[in-house]
């Protein structure tokens, strides 16, 4: 009975941290649905070109296989391309319906599953590509300020923003560079506190995640895998010009930026499943500020939304079909990925 009471405060705090996330993107969302105006709205989504709209959605659609190849380069080619794909596809499927890390945790479960790949290792390289993502949108923020004057409170998001990324990406190099400092330091230190099998269980773990660092000693490969993000980046530019022009048609290419560093940061803030609430007010603000009225900024919002959903769903079925997976299949390897990963927090919280 003693054993289990230190895990009960951390799944409290975890749980009350995500009851006051989702409130705030609840918050958002309703803030958004105030401030529309029906008629306006209708008026805006009737006169649309949906010609545009079916670039921006063939274009978003052709995108979302890069993530899946950088994924494989990340992983030196230890699994084949159509298991990337397709994981990264079932992933974010699952990150619709589901809060936080889930769909990252389900790539990783199913890379497990047909590959071998331990889940610290691939959750390793989630992560890392989470953060090239991050940085490919910083790149476009930087593109957009050159570009457009912006308001002191986006050019602030954006400074903090580059701020956490390249932090993140020094502390990776540094975890890359350190293993030996694993075993020689920090394993000692371990037994003492915990016994001989929790401190090699621990580091094992560690080292497996440092495993999926190791592109970072391979300078070559780390430049393709930054040149496959930037590609990914300006297909994304491009999609969000494409649905900007199918409401707004004499909108410059600036629009397509703002609209990729605006739903980058709300897709950074997963408050809610899909990023629900922040991903449109950061949209909508993101809009505003480059100077279309507030109704055309809402209108945006909702083709983005759309198109959103089509592209998730339409990859996500793909990507269960080519896994052989159905909907029970799904939810058991999410479940089993998750619970893995609470037991490798709870063990290492011990």
């Amino acid at each position: 009975m003693s054993q289990t009471i230190p895990a009960s405060p951390s799944r409290t705090r975890r749980w009350f941290f995500r009851l006051l996330t989702a409130a705030i993107g609840l918050a958002a969302l309703a803030f958004l649905v105030s401030r529309i105006d029906p008629d306006a709205l209708g008026r805006a989504l009737r006169e649309a070109d949906y010609r545009f709209f079916a670039l921006s959605l063939l274009t978003a659609f052709a995108s979302q296989f890069l993530p899946g190849y950088r994924w494989r380069v990340l992983l030196d080619y230890r699994a084949p391309y159509r298991t990337c794909w397709s994981a990264t596809f079932v992933g974010n499927f699952l990150s619709v319906f589901t809060p936080f890390r889930m769909g990252d945790v389900a790539r990783a479960g199913l890379l497990r599953r047909s590959d071998k790949v331990p889940l610290t290792e691939g959750l390793t390289t989630v992560l890392f590509g989470q953060l090239l993502d991050l940085s490919g949108m910083m790149i476009v923020g930087l593109l957009l300020v050159a570009l457009a004057p912006l308001p002191d409170t986006l050019n602030r998001i954006a400074f903090v923003l580059a701020l956490v990324v390249l932090g993140g990406l020094g502390m990776l190099y540094i975890v890359a560079h350190s293993e030996g400092v694993w075993e020689k330091r920090i394993e000692p230190i371990l037994r003492r506190f915990l016994g001989v099998g929790p401190a090699r269980r621990i580091v094992g773990l560690i080292r497996s995640g440092i495993d999926g660092l190791r592109i970072l000693h391979r300078p070559a490969q780390f430049i393709y895998v930054i040149a496959l993000t930037l590609f990914f980046w300006s297909l994304v530019c491009l999609a969000g010009w494409f649905l900007v022009r199918s409401l707004v048609p004499d909108a410059a290419p600036v629009f397509g930026v703002g609209l990729a560093f605006a739903a980058g940061i709300g897709m950074a803030t997963p408050w809610l499943p899909g990023s629900l609430g922040t991903y449109e007010l950061s949209v909508a603000f993101g809009m505003t500020a480059l100077g279309l009225s507030e109704e055309m900024a809402l209108a945006i919002v909702v083709m983005l939304r759309l198109r959103f959903v089509l592209v998730v769903v339409g990859t996500g079925i793909l990507g269960m079909w080519a896994q052989g997976m159905s909907f029970n299949a799904l939810r058991a390897a999410a479940e089993e990925g998750t619970a893995e990963e609470n037991a490798v927090i709870e063990e290492a919280a011990i």
